[in-house]
């Protein structure tokens, strides 16, 4: 189904990079026929472990520890992008510029500035359909280069008025590879309604592609959730900045007490109900 499955990095040989670098590449594969899936996706996460025991036999006592450093994702085929999920925010979700986990990437084929947008405030519900809180037509031009506080629009739902805001920021990018970029950011979404009976919201927003002349007087009608992998070899560019604070350097260490920090890369094919076609490629931060 899958073949030649591969990540490579293009802007540098060696997969090794400081805090606050730029990783950039392009995941390459080669399909046989059209694939119907969810998303092609790239992760860029970083995880340390520790574990050790005392003891033996039925005295035996084992000791876990593991913490997550970066955890981003981002979609270079599909119909739509999302942010990472802010877990028990509430009413008021912060994204931070560091992390990248308000940051979506979209590859250019024209002009950004003639592009326009469905962003959309979402409320994660594990097993359930996930709630709007609300959402916003953007044209890309009013918020191309803007400063990076971004520019704040009142959120709708329905076509009406709602509760909350989203502050979005977008910048064109160069990718090593040759390709255009948009990246949008989400700087926050504040204010927002609560869309569950018990705990706090877990909020992450999305975007996809519209019309232009789409009205915004009604609700925006729903993206599809599918869409088809086309056959062929097929390439694309992805990009993730590398956290600047809070990143300890990879590590290696031990045998009776195992214990690492490490970070990678990770692309699949999100296809519903069958095993997802994988690769990765691990990368040394300093």
């Amino acid at each position: 189904m899958v073949s030649n499955f591969n990540i490579k990095l293009t802007n540098r040989e060696n997969p090794v990079f400081w805090a606050g670098e730029t990783i950039e590449g392009v995941l390459s594969l080669s399909t046989k026929e059209p694939i119907t899936c969810r998303a092609v996706r790239v992760a860029l996460q970083g995880m340390g472990l520790v574990h050790w025991h005392t003891g033996s036999g039925d005295k035996r006592t084992d000791y876990h520890g593991r913490r997550d450093y970066v955890c981003q994702c981002i979609t270079v085929f599909g119909n739509f992008q999302a942010t990472e999920v802010l877990d028990s925010c509430g009413e008021n979700a912060i994204f931070d510029a560091d992390s990248g986990n308000g940051d979506m990437y979209f590859q250019l084929k024209g002009s950004a500035a003639e592009l326009t947008y469905a962003v959309r405030v979402m409320d994660y519900d594990w097993g359930k359909k996930d709630d709007l809180l609300g959402e916003v037509i953007v044209h890309v031009k009013d918020i191309l280069n803007a400063p990076q506080e971004g520019i704040t629009y009142p959120l709708k739902r329905k076509g009406k008025q709602e509760k909350g805001s989203v502050t979005l920021y977008a910048c064109e990018m160069q990718h090593s590879g040759g390709e255009k970029l948009l990246l949008i950011r989400v700087v926050s979404a504040l204010g927002l309604r609560k869309a569950d009976w018990f705990g706090k919201n877990d909020v992450y927003v999305q975007a996809f592609a519209i019309p232009s002349d789409t009205n915004p007087d009604e609700a925006i009608p729903e993206t599809a959730k599918q869409c088809t992998l086309p056959a062929g070899d097929l390439t694309y560019p992805f990009m993730f900045r590398v956290p600047s604070k809070q990143m300890p350097s990879s590590f290696e260490a031990g045998h009776e007490v195992q214990s690492y920090v490490r970070y990678y890369l990770d692309a699949n094919v999100d296809i519903a109900w069958r095993g997802d076609p994988f690769t990765e490629m691990f990368l040394t931060v300093m």
